[in-house]
């Protein structure tokens, strides 16, 4: 084009730049049978007749045919028109019931005259509307003659089932061009032909209208409906019905309960998210190390977290300034908490006494001042490097020496007797379990890491009393981390400093949970299900996975552990089911009550390998096909 056309177009409208950004690449030209692009070739499939009485869902038929896009032009024909043209057609059939010779040829058309006249009254007394619509097939591949292949297995597919189509020659462009004008526009054209007349009712029963499918704004994309509808998830997204950041996994092996929860990890380290998780049988590992995440066994084997730094947990209001005071008292809960889990026979008294111990500790190694509950400014305990802080082995000594002080020579026998029980779980955690709790910390600065997952493989073996000391641990960290990125985000977002997108989430997983949501560990259920409540006013969640209810209540679980168990699944709204075995059915219904369906329960049972029923809260329910990339494949080697 020549500049005074090109200003022209612009004057009229026209978005140049728009238009040459969506122009077929390499250009197009229309032959007589089909259309040769710079990327292939195309070819319009036009449908002429349908079969005399259409199936329910009949459209189907035509729109669900692989690689393939079916356009549908559809108008209200002239009710006057119609009424002429079946007038027309009974007197022809009143004729020949008269006039045909053979006994059967009358009678087909008294049959016909019949079906016509029920018809004509649907339209004169019973509101029937008679639609025209014309069915477009387009078709693309690489070479003519794989083009022409694919025309002729449709043809004939479409044949089988009493539909007529074809190939109009010399119209391919005015075919082309439908997809872009409407079914008044077309009329216009010079090869322009009427619709094919059909019935509004069998128009509307022609698609079951049960598409599904899931777009959040900010998800990422997990696969596609039973319907073909992209399934683009956000677990934080926020709607009258979803609610909660939380969500429930359950599968059996094999059917790609981890991937599912290795897929939506990764969508969120993308996001930038603050990932946190608890790991077993070193499924994770794969993936963590190639995201340049952090895991920290917690056997010790590569590293360890020194029970006596103290982390900055509190935040002031803001979230943006460290409340030191308020960070050592709930590193002194913690420290007393985890020697309690050691030694569960601990009384009050002695877990106040060893507070104070440990108060005394620190203003001894000039961490903290004498009277520093009244100089709050002067506190600065937290964020030092990890090897200014002491070790359980100084403090072990540190112990040995205040209970042989003049200070505890008059005390009494009970007191005596408490403190060296205290004693005897510092010496133990010193010496036998060393490796696990007396040293620095060897991860520096660990809570900046974005993924940071806690091993419990190795403590799995160890007594229940170091194993849940450890598990509290972990899940004390993971908490205050939670807590204190949120009061951040909340802080920004109320000042406005942030818009909604920018949030950076926080998101907790527990893969094959079971190994900590059971009725053994009854004080990790309660820390989760607080964690629940609280973490979604804080911008934070927790996804679990598991085999079924029936791994984390089993038989002869007690009423109430099973009423606290329960909560977790109540407080997850959404629910991800992969395959389920029918012996679990039972168990299921008993946790999840009245959420699914009967026949919904059923269709567990039959769900294929990388299937997944999604419910997301309320009536938001969706069969989903798992569509991992085989690089993700790659990456998440070590659970299926």
């Amino acid at each position: 084009m020549n500049s005074k056309q090109i200003t022209a177009l612009k004057k009229a409208g026209y978005d140049l730049d728009f238009i040459e950004r969506i122009q077929p690449q390499g250009g197009i030209r229309f032959d007589e049978r089909y259309v040769k692009g710079g990327d292939g070739y195309y070819a319009c499939l036009h449908v002429y007749r349908f079969p005399r009485n259409v199936p329910p869902f009949w459209m189907t038929n035509l729109t669900e045919n692989i690689n393939t896009i079916t356009m549908m032009d559809i108008s209200t024909a002239n009710k006057e028109e119609v009424i002429s043209a079946v007038n027309r057609t009974l007197s022809e059939f009143s004729d020949r019931m008269e006039s045909e010779r053979k006994y059967t040829d009358r009678n087909d058309a008294l049959d016909e005259f019949k079906q016509l006249s029920q018809f004509a009254s649907e339209i004169t007394q019973g509101g029937e509307i008679i639609k025209l619509m014309h069915v477009r097939i387009f078709l693309s591949e690489d070479t003519l003659e794989a083009l022409e292949n694919e025309i002729s297995d449709l043809r004939k597919k479409l044949n089988s089932m009493d539909y007529k189509a074809t190939t109009f020659l010399f119209e391919q462009k005015s075919e082309w061009m439908s997809l872009f004008t409407s079914y008044g526009d077309q009329q216009k054209g010079i090869n322009s032909r009427k619709g094919i007349s059909i019935p509004s009712q069998a128009v509307g029963g022609g698609y079951p209208f049960n598409h599904q499918y899931l777009l959040d704004p900010w998800g990422g994309h997990i696969g596609t409906t039973d319907t073909n509808g992209a399934f683009v998830f956000d677990p934080y997204r926020v709607t009258e019905d979803r609610t909660s950041f939380s969500g429930m996994v359950l599968g059996m092996p094999g059917f790609g309960k981890s991937t599912f929860l290795k897929m939506l990890e990764d969508m969120l380290v993308g996001r930038q998210t603050i990932i946190r998780g608890i790991e077993k049988n070193r499924d994770w590992y794969n993936l963590i190390e190639g995201q340049e995440g952090v895991i920290l066994d917690l056997a010790g084997t590569d590293g360890m977290i020194n029970p006596l730094e103290v982390f900055a947990t509190k935040t002031d209001k803001s979230g943006m300034y460290i409340d030191e005071l308020g960070s050592f008292m709930m590193h002194k809960s913690k420290f007393v908490s985890q020697v309690r889990f050691i030694n569960p026979e601990m009384t009050s008294i002695e877990a106040l006494e060893l507070g104070n111990l440990l108060e005394n500790f620190y203003i001894e190694r000039k961490l903290l001042e004498p009277g520093y509950m009244n100089n709050r400014a002067s506190i600065k305990i937290t964020g030092l490097k990890p090897s200014e802080y002491p070790t359980m082995n100084e403090f072990s000594s540190f112990l040995d020496a205040e209970l042989k002080s003049a200070k505890y020579e008059f005390a009494t026998v009970s007191k005596k007797e408490g403190l060296e029980r205290i004693q005897t779980v510092i010496h133990s955690m010193t010496k036998e379990y060393g490796a696990l709790f007396n040293g620095h910390t060897t991860l520096e600065n660990f809570e900046d890491e974005q993924i940071l997952f806690f091993d419990i493989d190795g403590i799995s073996s160890f007594d229940k009393e170091i194993f849940n000391c450890q598990l509290f641990t972990a899940l004390t960290i993971i908490w205050n981390q939670a807590m204190k990125n949120g009061r951040r985000m909340k802080n920004l977002l109320s000042e406005k400093k942030i818009a909604p997108e920018d949030v950076t989430y926080f998101m907790f997983f527990m893969d094959e949970c079971q190994n900590i949501i059971n009725a053994h560990n009854i004080f990790a259920v309660d820390y989760v299900v607080n964690f629940q409540k609280e973490m979604r006013k804080f911008s934070a969640g927790v996804y679990f996975a598991t085999q079924s209810p029936q791994e984390i209540l089993p038989e002869g679980t007690s009423s109430s552990d099973i009423s606290k168990i329960k909560q977790v699944f109540e407080l997850c709204h959404s629910k991800f089911y992969l395959n389920l075995d029918e012996s679990v059915m039972v168990r299921m219904k008993e946790v999840l009550g009245s959420s699914l369906t009967e026949s919904e329960y059923e269709s567990l049972t039959r769900l294929k390998k990388g299937q997944v029923f999604c419910t997301l809260g309320g009536k938001n329910k969706y069969t989903v096909n798992v569509d991992p990339t085989e690089d993700q494949l790659e990456r998440f080697a070590g659970g299926h």
